[in-house]
């Protein structure tokens, strides 16, 4: 076995390992990672994100960091869900997906695309809305619903919400 798969595996080992310990102690606890959105990126980090989605006994939901902006160069935020949404996940294992509020309003991140517009994570829940293999967002970081910098979008979410 390479050094590789080595530490993958004891990446596996420790999440079904901490999985299968908070079942015994309470089996209505959900138990849930959040990786990096970008799944080529887990693999350095030995993270085997796709073992954890497809395969029971890791996780109940998986929560990737799609923290990009619609009109990002590297990686848009479209085309980070849909690498997730490919994905043939577990009927067990629900896909969640985490928005970048701590971007919204702010020039100093995706080379300032989120500057482009106040809609970006309203837009961005209208594409998981429509997107049945998505079960829910969650929204990185708290503090962005009370910072100046990202109200309007933060407010345009809400809006969008209702």
């Amino acid at each position: 076995m390479s050094l590789d798969n080595w530490r993958m595996q004891n990446v596996n080992t420790l999440i079904c390992k901490v999985y299968r310990t908070i079942k015994n102690v309470d089996s209505s606890v959900e138990f849930g990672i959040s990786p990096q959105g970008n799944i080529k990126n887990n693999d350095g980090l030995y993270a085997d994100v796709k073992s954890w989605c497809t395969c029971r006994g890791f996780v109940d939901y998986i929560c990737p960091q799609i923290y990009f902006s619609l009109e990002n160069p590297a990686l848009t935020f479209e085309d980070c869900l849909d690498s997730w949404t490919s994905l043939d996940f577990d009927e067990n294992v629900k896909l969640y997906v985490g928005l970048g509020g701590y971007k919204a309003g702010n020039g100093d991140y995706d080379e300032e695309t989120w500057l482009l517009s106040d809609t970006i994570l309203a837009d961005e829940y209208k594409i998981l809305s429509n997107n049945k293999s998505v079960k829910g967002f969650m929204l990185y970081s708290y503090n962005c619903l009370e910072d100046d910098t990202a109200k309007k979008e933060v407010n345009n979410l809400i809006n969008a919400l209702n």
